[in-house]
């Protein structure tokens, strides 16, 4: 029995130190951030590119306006024919959502 109140003592011991322990580490108030400061951006190469596109140019005079803005780039013409489906696939985007919302109250009756 003895044995068994020794173990407790020193459990209950080993427990208030702990308890001492994190009480000494008093948490220190943290100071409030400076704000981030967003960079301001220049043109992209895509933002050239799908402008030039845009304005109807094919992929030889995209390459040249593109390599004009940036002159260290590596863009390609397969990179030019990748802005220009992505400009079909968004105007495919609009004409079905337009289209949802022109039927919507047809089928909402």
């Amino acid at each position: 029995m003895s044995q068994v109140t020794s173990k407790a003592k020193k459990a209950l011991v080993d427990r208030k130190k702990g308890q001492a322990a994190v009480a000494s580490k008093a948490k220190k108030p943290k100071e409030p951030k400076a704000p981030k400061v967003k960079k301001e951006k220049g043109p992209t190469i895509g933002a050239v590119a799908i402008a030039a596109l845009r304005e109807g140019k094919d992929t030889d005079a995209v390459l040249a306006c593109v390599r004009k803005a940036f002159p260290a780039c590596n863009t390609s013409a397969k990179s030019i024919n990748w802005y220009r489906q992505k400009i079909r696939n968004e105007a495919k985007e609009t004409k079905a959502k337009s289209a949802k919302k022109k039927y919507r109250s047809y089928f909402c009756a």
